[in-house]
């Protein structure tokens, strides 16, 4: 090779490297006004400052005269925002030298998506309690599938990725995980499928859905997906397994699982269509599973009847496992399973049970009985040990949902306590609302033990409340329905809660290497 054409070939490189480290990329469409803005770096530069033009421009003048915004910063990336979706942007780089020579780079393009969730004239997250604390927080709605800053305006939005995501897909359980990932839920309720995003919309990880657990051709995900501390993936799923009624005698019968063994005689036995039943996953990078747990394995050779009564609805049980949460650091998994109103706490990872609250019997928890839960959701452990979680209340129908706070028993025979609650305040059409049934929600504590809610069905609330149950923020997503000239809350199914600008910024800068 020779001197001209190793220059050149060094001159492409060169070329190649800078322009891989300018983001947003020419002509790229983007899924976010909360944008990073990153460039090859300069020695001998003392300043960085990002100039933003509303609009497409090639030429110096029309650029200038439109610059809406501009960015400091003493490294080659900062965060800014652009004003609006579905819009054109210009910007350019000036680098200041130790000289105070000023460099300017060429002019970069990229144009803000608009989808139709985010017309507001359409939907919209109103705000009707202004945040003073947590006021840098950012907020997931799965109902919207964008992540919202705390006066409602969107600054994220999961964007449409062929094969996986569109308009009408059902999103659930989109939050932000520890490495800096989005990971969520998409589908329907036959089949669920999980997925890891990054900040940009580029799909990094999806879980196998090949039946392995479950024995069928998918795994039936549902509800929760978290991604560990050690980068391993936590999913809920289910199995489907065959009932059997035995009667043993006029006065002894019970629900039974078909492939449990029996030496009992029995007088009559009726078998029963495949009952869903809870199953915990846990795969690595790769797809592969590290560890499984099945709640049938635990009612296996047991008198489901006698020994927890499930919801039966056509001649099938449902334990309807709706949460978990794994304690990392003590091993520990918290299991909630919503129509027992009971909560599992297994010890991992042999999946021994170390406790079981809540009701003994559905029976228990009818009109007019008083248990610690019923109907809960996204129960979690706080930092000082104490199980929280959000209860919808749902065994009682002249009951609002609520937050509680629950200190563990010492012993297995013990109870739990109650340290603290709180109800949302709703308006008389609100507590209509509930009839027999509310469902979903989501809890997550926040510094200074304030907990950030967001209730599920019928209702459409998120909101902050301190620990002396002062209400701190709150909004509500709404959809305008047009022939009724109003607008109309949605539920979302479950919301989470980035605590402050600097943990969106590892999200932003996700894969990022330091330049």
């Amino acid at each position: 090779m020779n001197k001209k054409t190793l220059f050149l070939f060094l001159l492409i490189i060169v070329y190649h490297v800078a322009y891989s480290q300018i983001s947003p990329s020419e002509g790229n469409k983007i899924n976010f006004r909360l944008i990073g803005f990153s460039f090859p770096a300069m020695k001998k530069v003392n300043n960085y400052t990002v100039e933003i033009a509303s609009g497409n421009y090639n030429s110096e003048d029309s650029f200038k005269n439109n610059i809406a915004s501009t960015l400091k910063s003493e490294t080659n990336r900062i965060t800014g925002e652009v004003p609006f979706w579905g819009s054109d942007y210009t910007w350019r780089v000036a680098y200041t030298g130790n000289d105070s020579k000023i460099t300017k780079s060429a002019l970069h393009h990229f144009s803000t998506i608009f989808p139709h969730s985010l017309d507001t004239g359409k939907f919209r997250f109103l705000i009707t309690t202004k945040a003073k604390q947590f006021k840098d927080a950012f907020v997931f709605l799965d109902a919207g599938r964008a992540l919202y800053d705390m006066e409602g305006n969107a600054v994220w939005y999961l964007p449409n990725v062929e094969g996986i995501t569109n308009e009408r897909t059902s999103v659930r359980d989109l939050k932000m995980s520890p490495q800096g990932t989005i990971t969520f839920l998409v589908g329907s309720r036959t089949n669920n499928t999980a997925y890891e995003m990054d900040y940009n919309g580029k799909i990094l990880w999806q879980a196998p859905n090949n039946g392995k657990i479950s024995g069928d051709t998918i795994e039936h995900y549902h509800h929760e997906l978290t991604k560990l501390k050690n980068g391993n993936y936590m999913i809920l799923a289910s199995d489907f397994v065959p009932l059997q009624w035995r009667i043993f005698s006029p006065k002894d019968s019970g629900l039974f699982i078909a492939s449990s063994d029996s030496t009992k005689p029995t007088i009559r036995t009726t078998n029963y269509e495949k009952s869903p039943f809870g199953t915990v996953i846990e795969y690595d990078s790769k797809g592969k599973i590290v560890w499984s747990w099945k709640s049938s394995d635990y009612f296996k050779g047991k008198d489901l009847q006698n020994h927890i009564t499930l919801e039966m609805r056509k001649d099938t049980v449902d334990d309807h496992e709706n949460a978990f949460f794994f304690d990392e650091k003590n091993s520990i998994i918290y299991l909630s399973f919503k129509n027992t109103s009971v909560l599992f706490k297994l010890k991992y990872p042999g999946g021994e049970l170390i406790n079981s609250y809540g009701n003994t019997s559905w029976t228990d928890a009818r009109p007019g009985s008083s248990p610690v839960f019923c109907g809960q959701h996204g129960c979690k452990l706080s930092d000082d040990g104490k199980l929280y979680m959000y209860n919808n209340y749902e065994c009682n129908i002249d009951s609002v949902p609520e937050l509680l706070v629950l200190q563990e028993p010492d012993s297995k025979n013990g109870s739990l306590k109650k340290l603290w609650e709180y109800k949302y305040p709703l308006s008389d059409i609100e507590k209509q609302k509930k009839k027999n049934l509310s469902s979903g929600g989501n809890i997550i504590e926040l510094p200074g033990h304030a907990m950030f809610a967001s209730m599920g069905t019928p209702y459409s609330g998120v909101f902050i409340v301190s620990e002396d149950k002062k209400l701190l923020w709150d909004g509500h997503y709404e959809r305008y329905m047009k022939r009724e000239n109003r607008w109309k809350e949605i539920s979302t199914y479950r919301a989470s809660i980035i605590e402050n600008r600097k943990d969106l910024e590892k999200l932003i800068w996700n894969g990022e290497q330091d330049k």
